[in-house]
């Protein structure tokens, strides 16, 4: 692709991808050409809740925006994205303990998981299975795609593990 995004420009896993996690990592190589609000990387639903898991860059302000296990985690995080350049992004969950690890680059972050407004305990969150995940493009199974919250560029070296990776 020219790193145009439309309605046909992402990855689509179909249903069933992803046994329920209560720890998960992230990790892909970007390079943004053009700012969505947000431009998604990852989005994964099982139909109950929007948004179960999803990852995606917000620029110009130079965020990462995290979220996690029907609102669970809701994380923005000031990253120093630059359009044209390559950048690596790895995300790193260990529900049970509220930690998120974020590496952007060579700079990481480590936080507090949950947010204050959730009522889901850390011990009880998880991300929840069979659903359906898709790279490149934010997925809501009651709406249309809508291309201003793809992601415009490239993806390369997508991962996801099932286990919180030491960041």
């Amino acid at each position: 692709s020219d790193g145009r995004a439309s309605s046909h420009t992402y990855v689509d896993s179909g249903l069933g991808a992803l046994p329920r996690l209560t720890q998960w990592s992230l990790c892909v190589r970007f390079q943004q050409l053009h700012g969505g609000q947000p431009a998604t990387i990852f989005s994964y639903t099982n139909g109950t809740a929007f948004e179960e898991l999803n990852l995606a860059i917000k620029w110009p302000s130079g965020e990462v925006l995290v979220m996690c296990c029907n609102y669970h985690i809701h994380q923005y995080i000031q990253v120093p994205v630059h359009l044209f350049t390559w950048h690596h992004l790895c995300v790193a969950a260990h529900l049970p303990n509220d930690t998120l690890h974020l590496a952007f680059d060579n700079k990481t972050w480590q936080l507090g998981a949950k947010r204050a407004e959730s009522e889901t305990t850390p011990a009880s969150a998880a991300v929840r299975p069979n659903g359906r995940f898709v790279l490149g493009q934010n997925i809501n199974l009651d709406a249309e795609w809508d291309v201003t919250q793809a992601f415009h560029g490239y993806l390369a070296d997508f991962r996801l593990y099932n286990v919180a990776l030491p960041l």
